[in-house]
């Protein structure tokens, strides 16, 4: 008997930059349990500490310690596999108390898969940021600093834009962009906020 077998997770990923929207439903549709979606949440960690290595190692050269190196990694560690995921958690679940407001349908675990997963999505683009940044580093006061910068500001709305459209599908609402610009919203205030506390 034949069986269509699931493509892998580069596989998946790969099939989501194709359909965002559709991603999500094939993700839905495995049911990933939450231990899946923490495994998936650690991944994307441990990938995100791997990118910020560059500039952890120019954060250390600002640092007066011993060792300020290795002080900056082993919080940067800290943060990338404790915090990230409780992180991801909260800010999901935020994410679907705001959308029933709106009407959505999807539920707390729906809201968990659709955030982690447009997470796990963005990863490629995370590492070419990473990347850019690492060169940037090298040849620091260039205009590359200039493109790690616009690199960064890319990657954010790209990552937006992937959520939104995986929290559409996850809610039941059928357009992504109202989500994409209500995120945008909520973020502008955020940061508005923070720049005076």
């Amino acid at each position: 008997m034949d069986k269509m077998r699931r493509p892998g997770l580069v596989g998946s990923i790969l099939l989501s930059y194709r359909d965002l929207r559709g991603g999500m439903a094939a993700f839905l549709a495995q049911n990933p349990r939450d231990s899946q979606l923490l495994v998936l949440a650690l991944l994307a960690a441990v990938i995100g500490f791997i990118a910020g290595l560059p500039n952890a190692v120019v954060q250390a050269r600002t640092l007066e310690a011993e060792d300020p190196l290795t002080a900056v990694l082993s919080v940067r560690l800290f943060a990338a596999l404790f915090m990230t995921p409780l992180m991801l958690f909260t800010v999901a679940a935020l994410s679907h108390l705001v959308a029933r407001m709106f009407g959505g349908s999807g539920t707390f675990w729906s809201a968990r898969a659709a955030l982690i997963w447009a997470v796990i999505v963005a990863l490629p683009l995370v590492l070419l940021s990473g990347m850019v940044s690492g060169v940037a580093a090298l040849w620091p006061g260039t205009a590359l600093g200039a493109l790690s910068a616009g690199t960064s500001v890319v990657l954010s709305l790209s990552f937006f834009w992937i959520w939104s459209q995986h929290l559409a599908e996850a809610e039941g609402f059928i357009r992504a962009g109202r989500v994409f610009a209500l995120i945008l919203v909520i973020c502008g205030i955020l940061v508005f906020f923070s720049a005076f506390l």
